[in-house]
């Protein structure tokens, strides 16, 4: 939980947070009431940012069809997308500039699917906990807003997630998601002792994790992605990283030695009190619920 002010000064405020580590949902949504009323935030505004697992966000073609006659020719196409009947899923989209060349330069959607029953429950936990619900949000917008926030100097920027067993790369340009992909390992994998790589060829190089190597060569498989599909995919783009877990400071070292990369801080986004001291822990978790609290109004 992030609650910020964004009234004062050039850049937000963070004036309070909340971090609760584990799995048990009700206990911490019981906490987080707690610090609701602690805090005096009762029926506050709340963006809510579900957990990826929690929704897919799947790049369609887009359906010839009336705008009214959208969602059910969508529903349609995710038939066999999801784990569950798609007539139990709510169906929302946000454009995307890319094209499908491989059929004659086809519209594309981004359309992001997520079970009816699931977001009645997250928003009854919401409301419980005593906010008021005004969006339910996913973690690529997030992503979007923390990247927009955050450099002005660049029109195009790539940001990357480091999640559990999962991470996240999205570009964005003119604050439009033109690439989001999921790349197949979490901290979890980057956490565990690795035997190195080593480059024979520089000798006083020092030796190269492969989960290290691995996630970078996800990234740029996603970056030269981007740039075949898209006109001029090749401009200068801010890229960033976005983790938090223990041991994390050997990825973040090798990014930082080994690529453009650089890791993105709740510095660089918010005004802090001097008093405040966050978790190394909540870190990447309050980036998302910042992320959440400052959505752009398309």
């Amino acid at each position: 939980m992030a609650v910020l002010d964004t009234g004062t000064g050039q850049r937000p405020r963070l004036v309070d947070y909340g971090w609760w580590p584990g799995q048990d949902i009700q206990r911490n949504i019981q906490t987080l009431g707690d610090q609701v009323r602690r805090s005096h935030l009762r029926k506050a505004r709340t963006h809510f940012v579900l957990a990826p697992s929690e929704y897919a966000c799947i790049l369609l073609e887009e359906p010839r069809v009336e705008a009214g006659e959208l969602q059910e020719a969508l529903r349609w196409k995710l038939v066999d997308a999801l784990p569950y009947p798609a007539d139990e899923a709510v169906i929302d989209t946000f454009p995307t500039p890319l094209q499908d060349k491989r059929g004659g330069g086809s519209t594309m959607i981004q359309v992001v699917a997520a079970r009816d029953s699931l977001i009645s429950e997250r928003a009854r936990q919401v409301q419980e906990a005593g906010f008021r619900l005004e969006t339910v949000d996913i973690l690529e917008m997030a992503l979007r807003n923390l990247a927009v926030r955050r450099d002005g100097r660049h029109d195009v920027h790539a940001v990357v997630h480091v999640g559990m067993d999962r991470s996240l790369i999205v570009v964005i340009r003119d604050r439009l998601l033109f690439l989001t992909r999921r790349l197949p390992l979490g901290y979890r994998q980057l956490d565990q002792p690795d035997l190195p790589v080593l480059d024979m060829t520089e000798a006083s190089s020092p030796p190269t994790r492969v989960s290290e190597q691995r996630l970078w060569d996800e990234i740029c498989r996603s970056l030269e992605y981007y740039e075949r599909h898209v006109a001029g995919g090749g401009a200068e783009h801010a890229l960033s990283l976005i983790t938090g877990f223990p041991g994390d400071g050997a990825l973040v070292q090798w990014m930082q030695q080994e690529t453009r990369m650089r890791p993105m801080s709740l510095e660089d986004l918010l005004e802090i009190p001097p008093d405040t001291h966050i978790d190394p822990q909540a870190h990447a978790p309050l980036m998302i619920a910042v992320g959440g609290a400052l959505r752009l109004e398309d």
